[in-house]
Order: C-alpha cells, then sequence, then structure tokens
C-alpha cells in the first residue's frame, strides 16, 4: 500500500519537472529517502508530505485527501465512510491507478463491478441500515466510479465468479431484476470481461470463508492486492505470502464453475424464465 501512495507523489513530482535532489532538500533529506518514499520502502510522515506537497503546488482540497492517505497507507483498514465528503478512502487512493488483472469474488450478491447502480444502491442499504443518507450516496458514488475501468481505453482483464444463488436473491424488484442480469450479460460479452456462474453445490462460501478481490497493477513496482469488505470497512492485504492464497482460491473457484460461455447461457436462461416486471419491490428496493 505505501508504494501505491510514493507512486501518486512520483507522479506530482515529475508533473511539477521537480527533480529529487529538490525535492529532497526540500525535507531536509538526501535524493535515496525521495526514492524510498516513492517506492513505498519508506513510510510517509505527516511532516514531510505537507512539504512535499506545498512543493509540488498541490491545491488544498486535494491537499488533505493525500495528508489522510499518508496517516492510513501503512494500516490495512480502510473504513468506507467516515470522510467521504474528502474523497480520502481506498476506492480514491486506487481509481487512477492502472490495473493489469482484477479477479474475485462475492458471497450472496453479484459483484460490485457488475452491479447497476440501482442493484448497488439496494445490496448498500441493506447491509449497511446504520448509514446516514448522505454517506450511503457517498459510498454508492466511490462504488459507481469504480466501475469506469470496464470502459478505459486500455482496460484490465476482469475475471470474475458470480454465485447463482446471488442472481435468484430478490434484493431488487423484478424490473430492476431485469436490467441488472441484461447489465451483466452485457458486461459477459466484452473482450477483457469474465463471468462464470458458480452452482450451489460448489459451495463457495465454504471454501472461501469471505468475498474477496484481487489486483495486479501494470506498474510491476506494486504489490499485487487483496481487498475484503467488512461492515466497518475495507481490510487489504499486499504481502505475497497473504496475496497468493486468495489467488489459488480463485483458480479453484474458477474449476468448478460453470465455463464462460456456458455461463452465459445459464444466466440468459434464468432471464428468460424470469417472471413479467410487477409493482411489488423485493427487500431492501429503494
Amino acid at each position: 500500500m505505501p508504494a501505491i501512495l510514493g507512486d501518486r507523489f512520483r507522479r506530482l513530482r515529475e508533473a511539477g519537472r521537480i527533480t529529487q535532489r529538490i525535492a529532497g532538500d526540500a525535507i531536509h533529506a538526501d535524493t535515496s529517502k525521495i526514492s524510498r518514499l516513492e517506492s513505498g520502502h519508506t513510510h510517509f510522515h505527516q511532516d514531510d508530505a505537507a512539504v512535499l506537497l506545498d512543493l509540488y503546488g498541490v491545491p488544498a482540497d486535494d491537499r488533505a485527501r493525500y495528508l489522510t492517505w499518508a496517516q492510513r497507507v501503512n494500516g490495512a483498514s480502510w473504513p468506507d465512510y467516515d470522510d467521504t465528503d474528502a474523497d480520502s478512502g481506498l476506492d480514491a487512493l486506487l481509481c487512477d491507478v492502472p490495473l493489469q488483472l482484477v479477479r474475485g469474488y462475492e458471497h450472496g450478491v453479484i459483484p460490485a463491478l457488475l452491479q447497476t447502480r440501482e442493484y448497488a444502491n439496494a445490496a448498500l442499504r441493506m447491509s449497511r441500515e446504520e448509514m446516514c443518507e448522505n454517506d450511503a450516496d457517498a459510498v454508492l458514488e466511490l462504488r459507481m466510479r469504480g466501475q469506469r475501468m470496464l470502459f478505459a481505453q486500455h482496460p484490465p482483464a476482469v475475471w470474475l465468479v458470480v454465485e447463482k444463488t446471488a442472481l435468484l436473491r430478490p434484493i431488487v424488484d423484478t424490473a430492476m431484476w431485469h436490467r441488472q442480469i441484461d447489465h451483466l450479460l452485457t458486461l459477459a460479452e466484452l473482450p477483457h470481461v469474465t463471468v462464470q456462474l458458480l452452482d450451489d453445490a460448489a459451495c463457495g462460501p465454504a471454501r472461501t470463508g469471505e468475498s474477496f478481490t484481487y489486483l495486479r497493477f501494470r506498474n510491476f513496482r506494486l504489490r499485487e492486492l487483496v481487498r475484503t469488505q467488512q461492515l466497518s470497512g475495507a481490510i487489504c492485504r499486499d504481502l505475497p505470502s497473504e496475496t497468493e492464497p486468495y489467488l489459488r482460491t480463485a483458480d479453484r473457484l474458477a474449476m468448478l464453475a460453470a465455463a464462460p460461455r456456458d455461463s452465459i447461457e445459464r444466466i440468459s436462461e434464468l432471464r428468460r424464465r424470469a417472471p413479467e416486471p410487477d409493482a411489488q419491490p423485493g427487500p431492501g428496493a429503494g
């Protein structure tokens, strides 16, 4: 995680045509410390971060989130919504870091990258009933922003396993469900997106223990990252000993799930057999 923030600082420095020597002088250090900060081998102290942000000409609004990132990036836990006004959460930190690969699996719901806004809204409010309206709206916007990667000029390869149970769970009304399945099928046809359907008999939740998203970055200097979602926020792991078990689990789930083309056909069949929309909303719709 520190390397992701360090890479952001490097890009700020280079955009301002500032050398590592000048940056080092500003914080009374040599160029090797700037190099270690930018590579994530040394943690940012608030004072050093503040001086560098001033040197790089970062506006006050952006400055606040960089300082919050500098505080948080050394820990594993990232709260979802305590400061969404400052846009300084994990989603904001990762939003413009180019990705090479995204793999994932979610218990009981359609994976976030494949959700429509209305489905995401219902799922979020069902799982976070304690959230106030403004916080829920802010988290929803951050999650929707993360989907932009699917339509980027150079999108990552996305490989997601979807539980059949999730497709049948009525957290939205029938009309919304139809739109959600249509949306999922549209995304599954993108050349860089692979969707596999996992039957209940495969016992996905028992095999994984938790939902997860595995990220591999285009910048080879950034370590692979696994994100797991908790009720209080996200937990991030980037040590190889921590991320490799999740990659093996993703492989195991993919072997148990239906092949991608078979999955699309089976999801399409579920869509064809669905009842026509009615006026009765499902739980969580709103």
